[in-house]
């Protein structure tokens, strides 16, 4: 099985226009790509944040409020601050981006801006030809968020390739195991409330525990070889927070709601101090 390409798409802090990156997050879908879906009215560290987390490939951002020239730019050098210059930025914005203004993004570091009138078509080909390669050198980790992250992908990609690492099986060994670490589980159909219900209790740890940190695994249906939308994180307010460390996983189709390699990651957040 290939490894999916895996992005991460929002949409710009008072920006509340979400039509346009709805229908573009349904087609890369279509096309294969896991999307990782942030939603509107998202800072600059709640993207970075995000994007490291969830080891992503490129970040896509729908602007239509104005201010994208500075806003690209503060994302893109956010990220180098955070040692993930791996992690590439493109989007697009109607006719709010002029070609002057495009110009101006890719001197900062932007890979592409899609101006009105782009097909769905362009956008997918563009994606899956410039993001989705394999990385050949991971650069190395600037944080624990971030090394964390590279390990959780190395345990996904693992799995997507028919196989245990043998990185997997010393997680097994550690002494901190998932046995000795809390481990919730939610689960329901689809509109039952369960971000709702989650993001209120991270809060309330939060709260309780002023230097506690909390880490979630979110899970979305897939299919093999298809794409997934992974879209919890729009709509967990209060789990936008430093203290909280978030991965979304496609099931890839595995039954029974889990991805293959839940237990695995589990295994790993027990051993990294959750």
């Amino acid at each position: 099985m290939a490894l999916p390409i895996r992005i991460l798409t929002a949409v710009p802090i008072c920006d509340g226009h979400d039509s346009a990156i709805n229908t573009i997050n349904l087609e890369f879908i279509r096309h294969g790509i896991e999307v990782v879906y942030l939603g509107y009215h998202r800072s600059v560290g709640d993207i970075v944040r995000a994007a490291i987390q969830e080891d992503v490939r490129a970040i896509g951002i729908s602007s239509y409020n104005g201010g994208h020239i500075e806003f690209f730019a503060e994302v893109i050098a956010l990220l180098r601050k955070r040692g993930a210059n791996d992690i590439k930025v493109f989007g697009g914005g109607g006719g709010t981006i002029t070609h002057e203004d495009a110009a101006a993004m890719k001197r900062k570091g932007v890979d592409n801006i899609f101006f009105a009138g782009t097909s769905l078509a362009e956008m997918t080909d563009y994606v899956r030809k410039h993001y989705g390669k394999p990385r050949v050198k991971r650069l190395r980790a600037k944080s624990p968020d971030q090394d964390l992250a590279h390990e959780l992908t190395a345990i996904e990609d693992a799995y997507a390739k028919g196989k245990r690492s043998t990185r997997n099986r010393k997680i097994e060994n550690r002494k901190s195991k998932i046995e000795n670490t809390k481990v919730i589980g939610f689960t329901g159909p689809g509109g039952a409330g369960k971000t709702t219900l989650i993001d209120e209790l991270v809060l309330r740890f939060l709260n309780q525990n002023p230097k506690g940190r909390i880490a979630i695994l979110s899970h979305d249906p897939s299919v093999i070889g298809e794409g997934a939308l992974l879209g919890d994180r729009a709509t967990m307010i209060n789990s936008q927070n430093d203290r909280v460390f978030m991965r979304s996983m496609a099931t890839r189709g595995q039954a029974g709601g889990l991805s293959p390699a839940t237990h695995d990651c589990l295994a790993l957040l027990a051993r990294s101090g959750f």
